[in-house]
C-alpha cells in the first residue's frame, strides 16, 4: 500500500515538473525600476520664441501677404521702412498690399528687433538692359490749329545810349542879316515897394548913383530918411505900418 503511494506521488511529480519549469520567474526590482524609464519619450527642447515671427509671405491675386506675430500687442510692424501696421492685442499683424519688393526680401522692423522675409511667388526684378538703337523716323503730323494771339508783353527798358557820330563838315556861309534896331533906353526911374512892417519897421535904399525922389509910409507915420557912405540913401517906416513905396532915379 505505502510503495503504491510512492510510486503514484512520483508520477504527479514528474508530470507537474515540466509545467513549473515552463512558468516565467517573477521579475525582480531592477525590472520593476527600468520599467517606466523605458517608456518615457525624452522631451525635444523649446526652441527661443523670435521677436518677430513670420507665418505667411506671398504673392498671391496681385497683393503682397504677410502675416505674422510680435512679443506683444500694440506695437508697430514697419515693412521695407515705408509701409506700417499696428499689431492687435495679441501682437499679431497682417500686411495685404499691392507692393512687391525689388529683391523678393522684405524687410520687418519692431523697435529695435529686425528680421527679413523671402517672398513666395515673386521674382525678383532684373538689371537694366542695354539701351536699344532708336527707331526709324515718324512720318510728320498735321499741321496743328494756330492759336489765338498773346497779350504783349511789358515794355523793355531803355537802351545805353549810342556813340557819338563823327563830326558833320562845315556848312556854307549864310547870308548877312538885317542890322539890328537901336536899343531903347531904359527908363531913369525905379520903383520899391514893401509889405506890412514887421516888428523892426520897413526900409528900402536907393543905391549908390541913384537920387531918392519920393518915398511914403503906407498910413499915418512919415518916412525917416539916412544917407550911406558909398553915396546910397535908406528910407526907413516905423513898425506897424501896412508898407511903404519908394522912387529911385539915375541921373
Amino acid at each position: 500500500m505505502i510503495g503504491r503511494v510512492c510510486a503514484a506521488l512520483a508520477l504527479i511529480a514528474s508530470a507537474g515538473w515540466p509545467a513549473a519549469a515552463q512558468q516565467p520567474a517573477a521579475p525582480g526590482p531592477a525590472a520593476q525600476l527600468e520599467l517606466p524609464h523605458e517608456r518615457s519619450k525624452p522631451r525635444r527642447p523649446r526652441q527661443p520664441q523670435q521677436p518677430i515671427m513670420v507665418y505667411d509671405a506671398r504673392i498671391e491675386a496681385g497683393d503682397l501677404r504677410i502675416s505674422g506675430s510680435v512679443r506683444k500687442g500694440g506695437l508697430i510692424v514697419v515693412l521695407d521702412d515705408d509701409i506700417s501696421v499696428a499689431a492687435d492685442a495679441r501682437g499679431r499683424f497682417t500686411f495685404r498690399l499691392p507692393y512687391r519688393p525689388r529683391t523678393c526680401i522684405a524687410t520687418l522692423k519692431v523697435e529695435e528687433d529686425e528680421r527679413e522675409a523671402v517672398i513666395a511667388n515673386c521674382a525678383p526684378e532684373g538689371e537694366a538692359g542695354p539701351k536699344g538703337e532708336p527707331g526709324p523716323a515718324g512720318p510728320q503730323g498735321v499741321a496743328g490749329v494756330q492759336g489765338p494771339q498773346g497779350m504783349a508783353g511789358p515794355a523793355g527798358a531803355p537802351g545805353a545810349p549810342g556813340p557819338a557820330g563823327p563830326r558833320g563838315e562845315a556848312g556854307a556861309k549864310g547870308e548877312p542879316g538885317q542890322p539890328a534896331a537901336p536899343a531903347q533906353a531904359s527908363s531913369p526911374l525905379r520903383a520899391l515897394h514893401a509889405g506890412a512892417c514887421p516888428e523892426g519897421g520897413c526900409e528900402l535904399t536907393c543905391e549908390s548913383g541913384e537920387v531918392l525922389v519920393s518915398a511914403y509910409c503906407l498910413g499915418t507915420a512919415n518916412p525917416s530918411y539916412r544917407a550911406g557912405a558909398d553915396g546910397s540913401t535908406t528910407v526907413t517906416c516905423p513898425a506897424g505900418g501896412e508898407g511903404m513905396m519908394a522912387i529911385c532915379a539915375r541921373p
